[in-house]
């Protein structure tokens, strides 16, 4: 009994990190950020990279500024949104250290992380489409194609 709690609490410890794991490969490493970006992770288009976005898509200074704008807006709602999932996350490590789990509390925790995950993706792209209302139609094109890689992982596939 005591070594099957043992396996359970550990299993229970390592699936979070399990879940987020990304393969080591080419490029990924020590000071690599997500999709291998040395710069850290994240949509470029959100997280602030606004000069390689300037660059690529040619962007007049008033879109900048505007970009900048909505980035601001959508930084704070996902900051909001991050907030709730690091308490969500901490009380599922606390559960795992209760005498007795409770797999419907477990249950309703693991399904509130999934709904602030896909939270988290919805507003990324509700800040993509009304990022491209700021842009021409050639730009439009080439943000789309920038999205479809950073989703794809930079890889274009």
């Amino acid at each position: 009994m005591k070594r099957s709690l043992s396996v359970l609490v550990a299993i229970f410890l390592l699936l979070p990190g399990m879940a987020t794991a990304q393969p080591k490969g080419p490029g990924r490493g020590p000071g690599m950020g997500m999709k291998g970006n040395p710069h850290g992770g994240g949509d470029p288009f959100l997280t602030g990279k606004l000069e390689m976005i300037r660059l690529h898509l040619k962007l007049s200074d008033k879109q900048v500024a505007d970009v900048q704008a909505l980035q601001m807006k959508y930084m704070k709602l996902m900051l909001q949104l991050e907030k709730q999932l690091v308490v969500v996350k901490f009380d599922l490590k606390a559960l795992v250290f209760e005498p007795a789990i409770d797999a419907t509390k477990a249950k309703a925790l693991f399904a509130r992380e999934a709904t602030l995950m896909a939270d988290k993706k919805m507003l990324r792209l509700q800040f993509l489409l009304e990022a491209e209302k700021l842009l021409t139609a050639d730009q439009k094109k080439l943000a789309r194609m920038m999205f479809i890689q950073h989703m794809h992982g930079g890889h274009g596939r």
